[in-house]
């Protein structure tokens, strides 16, 4: 009955299916992936990071004041400070205790 092939396969449908229906070994499906020999070395994580430039800093320093007000641009003044002259990523800088 062709109606009720959701609920219940036939066998020769459980075969090709495999994984799902337990009937092939996961020994035999990694057997079947392809292989990756080496991860590209241009990825995001592995490239260098490089201290802003004079006129970036300056023209960093600078946008602070258009950019926040009070005492959230204070805060953010000293953050920027403690970044360029600690070496400190930022999400080691805003974890760092007070």
């Amino acid at each position: 009955m062709a109606f009720a092939l959701p609920r219940l396969l036939r066998a020769d449908q459980k075969r090709t299916i495999g994984l799902s229906c337990g009937t092939a070994s996961i020994s035999d499906w990694l057997e079947k992936m392809p292989k990756f020999d080496k991860i590209p070395k241009d990825r995001p994580d592995e490239l260098p990071t490089l201290p802003l430039t004079p006129e970036q800093y300056t023209s960093l320093l600078n946008a602070i004041p258009k950019t926040f007000t009070g005492d959230k641009a204070k805060r953010v003044h000293a953050l920027v400070h403690l970044m360029r002259h600690s070496g400190l990523a930022i999400r080691d800088a805003v974890t760092l205790g007070h």
